[in-house]
């Protein structure tokens, strides 16, 4: 007897698709959270609800939802992104920024932290931080349209204003 094929699934069900949403950086989203921002991609956008997600959510959703509806998702893989590629220092003096404090960051030579990571054994946060990661958008966007709902500034604010919220 002959196994079930997608062909037998696609013609009693009708077209299989298939849309892959890669998020090269964790957002450290929970189960919950992430059932949520499922849920809200699949319903009714409720603009005020997503805009009290935390912001490391809000261009997954956001892209979630813009998936649902574009004909030229189906069968494609995305990444998703702020869109902008920045040093582990740029990050920290955007931080500062955000936070309404000067980051104060010592010029400390690239080789002598990662010299000193491995002595403490922890090569692998060494190059987590020095090392560059860059996600490459570029197909998100023109296949899709689609931006980033939040600047990397704007969701720097927006997180720093949460964790000072009581």
């Amino acid at each position: 007897m002959a196994g079930i094929t997608e062909a037998d699934v696609a013609a009693a069900i009708g077209r299989i698709d298939e849309i892959i949403i890669r998020e090269v950086v964790r957002t450290g989203a929970s189960r919950p959270e992430l059932r949520r921002a499922l849920a809200m991609a699949r319903g009714p956008a409720d603009v005020a609800a997503c805009s009290a997600l935390p912001p490391r959510m809000q261009r997954l959703v956001d892209l979630l939802i813009t998936c649902i509806d574009h004909p030229a998702a189906a069968n494609q893989t995305f990444l998703v992104s702020d869109g902008e590629d920045l040093s582990t220092a740029d990050l920290l003096r955007r931080l500062g920024r955000a936070m309404n404090r000067p980051a104060r960051l010592l010029p400390v030579p690239p080789a002598l932290l990662q010299a000193g990571a491995a002595l403490l054994g922890k090569r692998d946060m060494a190059q987590r931080l020095l090392g560059n990661l860059q996600v490459d958008i570029t197909h998100t966007r023109d296949t899709l349209g689609w931006t980033p709902p939040l600047s990397v500034d704007d969701g720097l604010r927006r997180a720093v204003a949460g964790l000072q919220t009581p």
